[in-house]
Order: structure tokens, then sequence, then C-alpha cells
């Protein structure tokens, strides 16, 4: 996987927790914590060390499952991340 398809698949993460965000208000800091990983790195991509990507892999984990039943969508662009980050060797 190339940068490109990490940055794009970070895009589009932050896309869905901007539609659809609003609409899980018991999970606001979950989606939060993940925005904020999110946004830290599409803002500064070349100058992320590897323990953040490393967290938001963590994170993404920890978090999955809770999206799953209520999300859909969220669930499948959090996967997406996933994958990503471990065909890169994250």
């Amino acid at each position: 996987m190339s940068k490109h398809s990490y940055q794009q698949s970070l895009k589009n993460l932050n896309t869905t927790i901007e539609q659809i965000g609003d609409s899980l208000p018991k999970y606001k800091e979950n989606i939060n914590e993940i925005q904020t990983h999110v946004l830290a790195i599409i803002e500064h991509p070349g100058d992320v060390p590897f323990i953040q990507h490393h967290n938001l892999l963590n994170t993404l984990k920890k978090n999955i499952e809770i999206f799953g039943v209520e999300h859909p969508s969220l669930t499948a662009s959090v996967k997406n991340v996933i994958n990503t980050l471990s065909n890169m060797g994250i």
C-alpha cells in the first residue's frame, strides 16, 4: 500500500466521522479520540512518527467492535484504515 492510499483511507474515515459523528452521542469520546489521531496524521503526513500510526491502529482496534452494531459505514471505514496500516507493516 502506498502512502497515498493510506492518506486517502484516513480522509475517507474523517469524512465518515464528520457525517455521522453526531448520530452516535454515546460514543462521542471514542469518536473524538479517533478523529484526533486521524487529523494529526492528515495535517502533517511527513512529520508523523511511527508511534502515532501505531497508536491510531490500537485506537481503531479498540473501538471497532462498538461501531459495528450501530454504524456499519463507520465500521467499514475503520476496517479500511486498519487493513491499510497492516499492509504497510504497522
